[in-house]
């Protein structure tokens, strides 16, 4: 195994954002990651009874391998594991006054990880 891969390294997501915190021009890693993370433990939370036991043990398992990736570079890879609850999640918005926010937030959210993934090679 190359030592540019995964393989099986973890690391501690608070040690990353210190990191993060600390190394300059990755503000928009940090931000958007924390965003996404954010996003990930309410769905998690909040999607936990709408989905079949199998989705809901694979997107957990994915949420965590994504967030303990060194500097979330594996993140935008992980994120897409975690599509199921980004499926379920319009379930709990009940009237438009709370779906238009809801899609644009996703939408600026897409952007903003397909950006971080192109501009900085964030895929590893």
């Amino acid at each position: 195994m190359s030592s540019g891969n995964r393989g099986a390294v973890t690391q501690d997501p608070f040690a990353t954002i210190r990191t993060l915190l600390n190394t300059p021009d990755s503000a928009s890693i940090l931000i958007t990651s924390l965003a996404c993370a954010a996003i990930g433990v309410f769905a998690l939370t909040a999607c936990w009874g709408l989905l079949p036991g199998s989705f809901t043990a694979w997107s957990a398992v994915m949420f965590v391998l994504g967030i303990t990736s060194p500097l979330f570079t594996s993140e935008p890879r992980y994120l897409a594991a975690i599509i199921p609850f980004c499926i379920s999640l319009p379930e709990l918005i009940r009237g438009r006054r709370l779906w238009i926010p809801f899609v644009a937030a996703n939408l600026a959210l897409l952007y903003s990880v397909t950006w971080l993934a192109l501009t900085y090679r964030q895929i590893a």
